[in-house]
């Protein structure tokens, strides 16, 4: 394995990166981890100096933190995020999570699971599905029932897919079966399954043979071969078995890291699935005849193909963070994080605070290292190329405090869907300015959606941005690992608009324990989120109105005696101010935002700047103003 080393920066943080050989084989739980951690000087840092954040409209989802289970386990994927959730039509719901509470080892680390009957959701589960300890569940619907695939992770033992279905959803035991990696494989990891046909009977499988950083071998000349393999019948047979598909071989790919890799839900016959490891060629695998034959379609051409070099100068690519979705005309689309990387002398490192969301679809070119740009702010080119989903948001006059390890872009870990109009969502765990624990900053689950216009057969321009997690009630809330289902119409509210589902991993602090040593183990929610599709409210802007304040908050906590914050929800872009008065009716404090877009925002209130008293509050967004009041201690 290539040495790793550390450079000290004298920028007053310290960053983040990883080996080649890191970030594709490590499993990153706690015992057989070898923490490698090295860091790479920032030339372009300084110039991020007001990258700020108004994600607008908090009000997408109906409910907040609707927790359906817990984890201290808290590394839900080494990078592309599985398909964890699936809303029926019938209006139930099924959810999965890696689940651990036990510190030293998580031997007890498994399947979580939950389910939505209808009506509500069952009790926080406590113990794993599988029989052996496990990890990376990947969740589908099978005939009647429900089927998860996830990895046997348990200490000595080789690494095979496991299996568990029941034959009705929501009900009755778990039927469980192994599947064994191929003769010269030591074992499978990290699994990527879906369900197709009309019944959704038919398992579609992908995994990645046990790399050496693992103590696995080479298989055909790779370490860490992704394979296919397809079953017709439940399990009992599968044809192909463990293929390794053209287009993916050693031939193209020295090695495919562990989930860089993430299905499609299947649309009839047409399959595709998206294998990036953010360095190599970024490689859309699609199939139209139900897994018989394969073509590959490259959306990103690496400037190194396949194999990287040694050495070379920072380039751009993606962050292994993936994600697809076929339309309903049977067409491509994909998601990925963008990543600045570099290598010298064998050494492979990423620029940590490179930014951006980048989307294609099968109509676009493919991109190259020149459109996605080395450097690690400028974002133009992906822009006017309409490559760009999303970047870090302005948001008054803040700036980012500190970024926690991911391993991911500062708007990363996306998933994306298409309903029956055939228009775009895209989710997405973002750094969020203007929310922070002094020392980093947080993370929110946003999204963006895209009309279709089915007679010109194109897609407008990308909604503005919402942040489903934007309110006083998440000022400290990490939402990370949003899984989103494949679109449905069923909404567990009485409305007639159409709804998406996620579930993600909340707590209250910046980055995760597993892999990176973060924060100490704590207590993690698993939150379902209802999304609302909001498009045709995002899009529409009444330019007449005046300047209208949509929401003003209770000041939280009131009383108080350190700080409290204020949310606004305004209309339109107008100058913001907040005027606080004692029980005189004199103005005795004002904090001016200035000039701000229409969506949610912020105001700190310091109880150092008052004395002890009642007070009134008002918040003026152009000619539009609300009193309220608040107790300082």
């Amino acid at each position: 394995m290539k040495k790793l080393f550390l450079l000290s920066l004298a920028l007053g943080f310290v960053v983040s990166s990883y080996s080649q050989d890191y970030r594709f084989g490590t499993d990153k739980s706690k015992e057989n981890l070898s923490l490698k951690s090295s860091t790479i000087a920032i030339d372009d840092v300084n110039e991020f100096q007001t990258i700020l954040n108004p994600y607008v409209i908090s009000k997408a989802a109906l409910d907040q933190d609707i927790v359906i289970g817990e984890t201290r386990y808290d590394l839900q994927t080494n990078n592309s995020v599985q398909n964890r959730i699936f809303a029926y039509p019938d209006g139930t719901i099924g959810a999965t999570w890696t689940m651990g509470f036990d510190d030293l080892a998580y031997p007890g680390k498994g399947t979580g699971y939950n389910y939505f009957d209808g009506n509500n959701w069952g009790p926080y589960p406590t113990e794993r599905l599988e029989s052996e300890r496990c990890g990376c569940p990947s969740y589908a619907p099978f005939g009647n029932g429900e089927i998860i695939a996830s990895y046997r992770s348990a200490v000595g033992l080789y690494h095979v897919i496991k299996f568990i279905w029941r034959e009705i959803k929501g009900e009755g035991e778990w039927t469980e079966f192994n599947f064994e990696p191929p003769a010269g494989a030591y074992g499978l990891l990290w699994p990527r399954m879906v369900t197709s046909g009309e019944n959704h009977d038919v398992i579609h499988l992908i995994a990645v043979t046990t790399p050496t950083g693992h103590g696995g071998t080479a298989y055909q000349g790779q370490d860490g071969a992704l394979l296919y393999s397809r079953s017709t019948d439940g399990g009992v047979t599968w044809e192909p078995e463990n293929v390794i598909l053209e287009g993916l071989g050693i031939d193209y790919l020295d090695n495919v890291g562990g989930d860089d890799y993430a299905w499609a839900e299947p649309k009839g016959d047409n399959l595709a699935f998206v294998v990036h490891d953010g360095s190599r060629d970024g490689i859309v695998m699609k199939s139209t005849d139900g897994g018989d034959s394969w073509d590959r379609m490259d959306f990103y051409i690496s400037p190194f193909g396949g194999f990287l070099p040694d050495d070379t100068p920072k380039w751009g690519g993606g962050d292994a963070n993936n994600a697809a979705v076929i339309d309903n005309n049977g067409m491509v689309h994909v998601v990925f994080g963008r990543m600045i990387h570099i290598i010298e002398e064998g050494v492979a490192s990423y620029y940590p605070w490179s930014d951006g969301l980048i989307y294609w679809n099968e109509n676009m070119v493919p991109l190259d290292s020149t459109i996605i740009g080395s450097h690690v702010f400028n974002l133009d080119s992906l822009e006017n190329g309409g490559y760009l989903v999303a970047r870090v948001q302005e948001y008054g006059g803040d700036s980012i405090v500190g970024i926690a390890t991911y391993e991911a872009s500062l708007t990363s870990m996306p998933q994306i869907a298409i309903n029956k109009a055939n228009n775009i969502f895209v989710s997405f765990s973002g750094v969020t300015v203007g929310f922070d624990n002094g020392d980093k900053n947080y993370r929110h689950v946003c999204g963006r959606f895209r009309e279709y216009d089915p007679g010109t057969q194109l897609w407008g321009e990308w909604s503005e941005y919402v942040d489903y997690t934007g309110d006083f009630f998440h000022l400290f809330s990490e939402c990370v690992f949003p899984s989103l289902a494949p679109y449905t119409s069923f909404a567990p509210y009485t409305t007639d608009n159409d709804y998406y589902h996620i579930v993600y991993q909340s707590d209250n602090e910046p980055g995760i324990y597993i892999p990176y040593q973060g924060p100490p183990p704590i207590d993690n929610n698993i939150v379902y989120l209802p999304v609302v599709d909001l498009y045709p409210y995002i899009t529409s802007i009444d330019e007449n109105a005046d300047n209208a304040i949509t929401y003003v908050s209770p000041n939280y906590p009131n009383p108080f005696n350190e700080t409290s914050m204020v949310q606004v929800d305004i209309i339109n872009s107008c100058n913001l101010n907040m005027e606080i008065s004692n029980i005189m009716g004199q103005k005795v404090y004002e904090l001016n935002k200035g000039e701000v877009n229409r969506g949610t925002h912020f105001f700190k209130i310091y109880a150092n700047k008052l004395s002890a008293g009642l007070y009134f509050y008002t918040v003026k967004a152009g000619n539009a103003s609300i009193t309220k009041k608040m107790i300082v201690e």
